[in-house]
């Protein structure tokens, strides 16, 4: 092939190459002309992820204050607390560690779900203990099965510094206020007689016996498993055990069987 030939060929080339570049670039330019700035579609957009987005957070919000949500979300350790929740009054059912438990009547979620309350009925949150309880169960940095807590432990973000204030978590305006009354109290469980801890003469704390003893209601009251007599600390196979309830020495084997799992 000739040297004008190649020339021929090369410069043909490169005026297909720069007459294919302008009509890319005019492309591009009659593009952006057909699709003008509207400012209004952006805000209506902008309008529609905002009401999606609260949507989905009331939503949420409100899916949160229900007991499946504990169940659900945090399946694991609180998969066996909902359970409890859930167990059909007066019927034999399991704890939250799996130990059967003869009436669930015996276990205070139960009760309370009969009545129509639900975990935030008794849990009221503060955001604060929201915030690392949702840390502790991110980073996994938590017992399974969940260590056990007193009054004084689920009252510490309300406040509570003292057992009495402790005693705040159940006797409140929201929740057994007519507790508060002595003689109410102990008209309750007068059926016990001598061996109700709320009849006079006894002191509740027992403080008549042991000044260092001081109880409180979960002593004996326990939410997801079987109560305890705690009487029964001392007076084993003489103080009563209602109905499903345990003595001291057989909720201190059921614990000890369920830290050893």
């Amino acid at each position: 092939m000739s040297t004008e030939g190649t020339e021929s060929s090369t410069d043909q080339k490169s005026a297909e190459t720069i007459e294919s570049s302008t009509d890319q670039k005019g492309s591009r330019k009659k593009l952006r002309t057909k699709r003008p700035k509207n400012p209004r579609r952006r805000i209506a957009i902008a309008v529609v992820i905002v009401v999606v987005v609260v949507a989905a957070g009331a939503g949420l919000w409100r899916w949160h204050e229900q007991p499946s949500f504990c169940g659900a979300v945090c399946h694991t350790p609180m998969a066996s607390y909902y359970d409890t929740y859930t167990a059909k009054a007066g019927q034999p059912t399991t704890d939250k560690y799996g130990n059967a438990v003869t009436n669930s009547n015996a276990m205070l979620v139960t009760l309370h779900a009969e009545a129509g309350d639900d975990c935030l009925s008794c849990h009221v949150p503060t955001l604060q203990e929201q915030f690392d309880e949702g840390i502790h169960w991110i980073t996994g940095n938590y017992y399974s099965p969940l260590k056990e807590r007193g009054l004084t432990d689920l009252m510490l973000y309300h406040g509570a510094t003292t057992d009495e204030e402790s005693k705040g978590f159940c006797i409140n305006a929201s929740c057994h206020s007519d507790l508060s009354d002595p003689a109410t109290f102990a008209a309750l469980t007068s059926s016990y007689a001598e061996w109700s801890p709320h009849q006079p003469p006894v002191d509740f704390t027992h403080s008549n016996i042991n000044p260092s003893t001081n109880l409180l209601c979960s002593n004996c009251h326990k939410s997801h498993r079987a109560s305890t007599n705690y009487c029964t600390s001392c007076h084993n196979g003489v103080a009563p055990l209602p109905e499903g309830w345990v003595s001291y020495s057989e909720a201190r084997k059921l614990l000890g069987s369920a830290a050893s799992n």
